[in-house]
């Protein structure tokens, strides 16, 4: 069924692809327009070989850049789908803090706003196809009973450095029970009096003028952030909509685009695709990064936020195919984001609970695989998703805060997407196209099977997909560390090996050799620029690496006018045994901080160093175990400052993963 869904890539391992672009809307001065009837059309053809990397810089020339999106979005996500009140939904974002865990983004699901009753008053049973939306999908009045005060309820939430989704069912018209419905009826030419329901009609500027100031963000809503665009469509390719009765009904298509709605050789879904466009632009109307979440339209969807799975059943076949799905969507330069644990649970009947918990273990993996995935968002009908009250929360816990922790790199990863189209989850085969054991590993066959994925310039993860603690794992080529853990050590690639995790926290996750991994601690957790920012050098003796950790305000668009900072960070081994680690920030954008503290961390060293400086003054430095999480205490530098560090080991020996040096960097 999972597999049905799949649509045409940019990709064929034949060297090329034709792209038929003919049956999707014009944009017109930035609005959408139906495409003229007429001959002449031309096909892009990408011929690529095997260089996709090359491919998908030459796309996004053509179709648009990947955007960044807003900072807050790469971190931890809380959505469930539960009727919360304002004590509630605080009584949640308490128990975070009380466990030391990050959260950037909340999300109110349906019950956020009045669900009317299917019978009398506004769940209209007329037309028929508003039979779901009369059960009380669709909305915008808030349910004062669960928000008493919701301008104070979202203020409240930004005041705890958090931002807001709700969920929309747009499909549902808007209906005359809703508060500002007189003045959007005489808006759009219809009679208050005659209590008409409003058709949805995104394709129409009034239209959406209108949604935004008596719906979306008027006076109750007026600081919602995004809008989470729930249509259900049937897999993306059909035109079922939720709420529409029989399938692909022209009232709903009319909602979604009010334009040609069929699906194109490449899967274009013009609904989805045209309502993303209209929201992301509303935001940057304003000069801030957009972001919707929603079903996926098509080649271009890239260019408009973030793309879900939708709802999905708890088991091993699902989350294999989450994770195979995620690495393939790269080739359309989509970032996906999945229900971690899923939205349903496995045994049909636990539905019936009013709370459920996902398998402890299998909850596990799949926290494992969302960590190192676009988007870290649990979510799920009626199941728990605190991982505190879990039986294994001892063993979930460090997974939110490693997320986190991972920030610097993955926000920097994001801004490589926008220069060359390479997204933070992408397919192995991208880095060796001409190894065919890079192709098995990014198929699907059957839980268990290795599937592994890169994730950023520097990082390969394989994956559990079943309750085994051992998978086989396709070492690429080159030098790789293991990040989490010292199992298995320095290995070499390419070759097969078996990957044996001695405790179900182990995850199979490798860094390349040389390479500098930047990271932030749980109290910079909102910030994009932390003030303490660890540098993990995963040192092997003979390899030498640089990385580029990327800033910027997180929320404007100025960052596509290149107001940014660049911190190029260099790591080089000398035969002399002499290691050396220079810092150099670049650039700055209005709101920069002006100093910066650096945790520098060396992991892999075989003994202690015999002597550490810092910009030619000795200094000293600790050395033992680690658990490979950021330690130490470190001093404040100008952030426009190069700072160099100097390491001195004594002589040469085996590679020590499980263990670092901390330095504490002072100024002279």
């Amino acid at each position: 069924t999972y597999m049905a869904r799949m649509m045409p890539g940019l990709f064929a391992r034949e060297g090329y692809t034709i792209v038929d672009d003919t049956t999707t809307v014009l944009l017109d001065n930035g609005w959408a327009a139906e495409r003229p009837p007429q001959d002449g059309y031309l096909d892009w053809v990408f011929v690529e070989g095997v260089d996709y990397q090359t491919t998908l810089s030459e796309f996004v020339a053509v179709a648009g850049r990947v955007p960044l999106l807003p900072a807050r979005a790469y971190n931890v996500w809380w959505s469930r789908w539960w009727p919360y009140n304002v004590t509630g939904l605080n009584d949640v974002i308490d128990g975070f803090a009380a466990h030391n865990l990050p959260l950037s983004m909340v999300v109110l699901d349906m019950d956020w706003h009045e669900t009317g009753v299917p019978t009398v008053g506004c769940g209209p049973m007329a037309p028929p196809i508003l039979n779901q939306c009369a059960s009380g999908y669709g909305g915008y009045r808030w349910n004062t009973s669960l928000f008493p005060d919701p301008p104070g309820a979202l203020s409240a939430l930004h005041a705890r450095g958090l931002e807001v989704m709700t969920n929309q069912h747009d499909q549902c018209q808007v209906d005359h029970c809703q508060i500002n419905y007189n003045a959007y009826a005489t808006a759009m030419g219809i009679d208050p009096a005659s209590e008409a329901p409003i058709p949805c009609q995104f394709s129409n500027r009034d239209y959406v003028n209108g949604l935004y100031k008596y719906a979306d963000w008027d006076n109750e809503s007026a600081s919602v952030d995004y809008f989470w665009e729930d249509y259900g469509l049937g897999g993306g390719v059909d035109g079922t909509v939720l709420g529409c009765v029989p399938a692909g009904d022209q009232h709903c298509m009319a909602c979604l685009g009010d334009l040609h709605m069929g699906r194109s050789p490449m899967g274009n879904n013009t609904a989805a695709l045209w309502t993303a466009a209209v929201r992301v632009s509303a935001n940057e109307d304003r000069g801030l990064r957009g972001m919707t979440l929603g079903v996926y339209g098509g080649l271009g969807h890239h260019r408009y936020g973030i793309v879900g799975s939708g709802d999905t059943q708890e088991g091993w076949i699902t989350l294999a195919y989450e994770i195979y799905a995620s690495l393939t969507t790269a080739n359309v330069l989509t970032a996906w984001t999945h229900d971690i644990g899923a939205f349903y649970p496995s045994s049909p009947s636990s539905t019936n609970d009013p709370v459920w918990y996902h398998d402890p273990l299998r909850f596990l993996r799949w926290v494992q695989f969302g960590v190192f995935s676009s988007f870290f968002r649990p979510h799920a009908s009626g199941g728990e998703v605190r991982p505190w009250l879990y039986p294994n929360a001892a063993q979930l816990l460090p997974y939110w805060r490693l997320r986190n922790a991972l920030g610097p790199y993955i926000y920097s990863a994001a801004h490589r997407a926008f220069q060359t189209g390479v997204v933070l989850v992408h397919p192995l085969y991208y880095e060796s196209p001409t190894a065919e054991d890079a192709y098995t590993v990014s198929r699907l066959t059957e839980p268990g099977s290795p599937l592994q994925y890169a994730f950023g310039p520097d990082m390969f993860v394989a994956t559990f997909t079943s309750n085994s603690s051992s998978v086989d794992v396709w070492v690429p080529p080159g030098r790789w560390l293991p990040l989490l853990s010292s199992r298995n050590g320095l290995v070499v690639g390419p070759q097969w090996s078996e990957y044996v995790g001695a405790a179900t926290t182990h995850y199979p996750v490798f860094a390349r050799a040389g390479s500098i991994i930047p990271l932030k601690k749980l109290a910079d957790q909102h910030a994009v620029a932390p003030q303490q920012l660890t540098l993990l050098v995963m040192w092997s003796g003979a390899d030498n690496g640089t990385t580029v950790v990327y800033e910027d305000d997180g929320a404007s668009l100025q960052y596509t006018e290149g107001t940014v900072r660049s911190i190029v960070v260099s790591h080089a081994v000398f035969s002399s045994g002499l290691t050396r680690v220079t810092i150099t920030p670049q650039g700055s954008y209005p709101g920069a901080p002006q100093t910066r503290m650096y945790s520098l961390r060396v992991r892999g060293l075989p003994r202690a160093p015999v002597s550490v400086t810092v910009n030619g003054n000795p200094v000293a430095s600790s050395f033992g175990p680690t658990d490979g999480g950021p330690t130490g205490d470190i001093d404040a530098f100008a952030h426009a400052a190069a700072v160099t560090v100097d390491l001195l080991v004594a002589e040469s020996g085996a590679v020590d993963a499980n263990a670092s040096v901390v330095f504490d960097l002072h100024t002279a």
